[in-house]
């Protein structure tokens, strides 16, 4: 296999971990925000909400896709950027899945 050097200037990387924080830190409040919404909205009766699972699903499955940009920012070739791509393809397939079960079971099981 051929190895091809991904030559990315220091400063387009610096770029890009910068704005890989800030979309991750504008999203850890949007998520915050909602989970306040849902516990001011929820009865004292329900221990926890549907809506909040799901809101931690969304927060784990987009913070993962921060982690890979942020690692995959720091590749030094094409073949670690598809080895990092892989592991990351297998990873959210296997958390979706278990996250459709959870969705899928009834709600007492839940």
């Amino acid at each position: 296999m051929v190895n091809v050097a991904l030559e990315i200037p220091t400063e387009l990387r610096d770029f890009a971990e910068r704005s890989v924080d800030q979309a991750r830190k504008a999203f850890e409040s949007f998520v915050a925000a909602a989970r306040e919404a849902l516990a001011a909205a929820a009865s004292e009766a329900e221990a926890e909400p549907a809506g909040a699972k799901l809101i931690g699903f969304a927060a784990r499955n987009v913070n993962a896709g921060f982690d890979f940009v942020q690692a995959l920012v720091q590749v030094k070739d094409l073949h670690e950027a598809l080895t990092l791509h892989n592991a990351y393809l297998r990873a959210e397939r296997s958390a979706i899945e278990a996250q459709a079960e959870v969705i899928g079971a009834p709600p007492e099981v839940r």
